[in-house]
């Protein structure tokens, strides 16, 4: 991710780049996190964390950008193995997975996509696409027009 942030510094935003393709690395039909180049919209996301929030997942960006690619994997795998460990540790490495998987899958699947990336988005993939049905809402402002008149 090339795109200037108002959060990330280059190690954060390659942090960001090395967790999102730990969990989705891509495969024949979609793109892989960082190719997608969808964490150039990450300040979306975090204008709208609370500060506490926001100083964790900088943080952990800090660390994913400074360990080995590797290494990244390997904390995204305990992460995610969260379930069968008990103790307090269980518990926030639960916390952790729940915050991972919101950042990442939240911006791999918001339809947006990186300033580099010409290819389809995963929703254009799928063939899935957001609307919001209105019709009837027009239908009664047309008829309370009508009968103002």
């Amino acid at each position: 991710m090339s795109h200037p942030s108002r959060y990330l510094n280059a190690r954060q935003q390659r942090g960001l780049d090395r967790l999102g393709d730990a969990l989705l690395p891509g495969d024949e039909a979609f793109p892989s996190f960082s190719r997608l180049g969808c964490g150039e919209h990450v300040d979306k996301l975090l204008a709208e964390m609370p500060q506490r929030d926001r100083g964790d997942v900088l943080t952990l960006l800090t660390v994913c950008g400074a360990l080995p690619t590797a290494l990244v994997r390997l904390l995204v795998a305990l992460i995610e193995s969260s379930d069968r460990v008990p103790t307090p540790l269980g518990a926030t490495l639960r916390f952790a997975k729940m915050g991972v998987r919101g950042l990442v899958l939240t911006l791999y699947y918001s339809g947006l996509k990186g300033s580099h990336y010409a290819g389809r988005t995963p929703l254009e993939i799928l063939g899935y696409e957001v609307g919001v049905y209105t019709a009837d809402v027009e239908v009664r402002h047309e008829h309370a027009r009508n009968t103002a008149l």
